[in-house]
């Protein structure tokens, strides 16, 4: 935290990889803000919350049937 309070790096390969960081950090937000954006959809035109599809089935972290795959 405090490092990125300081001056940009003079050093290339410094420079290079808080560039990293920061692209890797922008790609997880996109990706969170897509799961909060399809989680919330999850109880459009239904009655019931998003919860209740988990119960049925529809969530994330659902179990497979257990039927055989043979």
């Amino acid at each position: 935290m405090a490092r990125a309070l300081l001056p940009p790096s003079t050093d290339p390969e410094q420079a290079k990889f808080a560039q990293r960081l920061l692209d890797k950090l922008k790609y997880c937000k996109e990706v969170l803000l897509s799961i909060r954006n399809a989680s919330a959809g999850l109880g459009v035109g239904t009655s019931g919350s998003g919860s209740a599809n988990a119960i049925e089935g529809g969530g994330v972290g659902a179990k497979p049937p257990k039927a055989s795959l043979r």
